[in-house]
């Protein structure tokens, strides 16, 4: 049992490095914004792309308004350009993109030495409303997939990395994707999402 739970994590972390590696074939949008809230713009984004927006902290400022084209562009471009101006960024994470607030990136930033040597960091992650321990969850460094670990049965895990200011991507299926500081990693709450809220178990 505890073999084919294992190789379902390796399979599910194998997807995410996949959708990773290839985000150079991203597909390309044509997509038009007239007067619109930045939170209507994703609106309108997720259903064009297939995406699902996962916003991680509230936007201040949905109500700035959008008013910009975009031609045979990616993602990716389209939400540089969007959040350019905005106090938020993003992470794709598989098929969601996560909008969460850049204080969190300045948050972990710590002078970085010349010589950056590797570091452990630990962590449990839970659900956020029962406390129950997420094992087989996975955990990466944003920007570099290759770096990744699977939570134990406990929940805690554990991730090595030379980069002081790194943030984790923390994705669990059934909940919602988060991007977290390292200074925030000793305890992880994910959300469920609505979809596994409403699945009833019977028997």
């Amino acid at each position: 049992m505890n073999k084919i739970i294992f190789l379902f994590c390796c399979l599910f972390f194998c997807s995410i490095q996949t959708k990773a590696n290839d985000r150079q074939g991203e597909s390309q949008f044509t997509i038009k914004f007239v007067e619109q809230p930045l939170d209507s713009a994703f609106v309108q984004l997720a259903k064009e792309s297939g995406y699902r927006f996962v916003i991680q902290d509230n936007i201040t400022n949905k109500h700035t308004k959008v008013n910009q084209s975009f031609e045979n562009k990616t993602i990716s471009q389209i939400l540089n350009a969007l959040l350019a101006s905005t106090d938020y960024s993003y992470a794709i994470v598989y098929s969601s993109v996560v909008i969460y607030e850049k204080k969190i990136e300045q948050n972990s930033r710590v002078i970085q030495k010349k010589e950056s040597k590797p570091f452990l960091i630990k962590g449990k992650i839970v659900d956020r409303e029962n406390g129950d321990e997420l094992w087989g969850t996975t955990v990466y460094i944003k920007g570099d997939e290759s770096v990744g670990t699977v939570a134990k049965k406990d929940g805690t895990f554990s991730i090595s990395t030379t980069n002081p200011n790194a943030l984790l991507i923390v994705v669990s299926i059934g909940y919602y994707p988060q991007v977290i500081s390292i200074k925030d990693a000793g305890l992880i709450k994910l959300e469920q999402t609505e979809e596994s809220k409403k699945v009833v178990i019977i028997g």
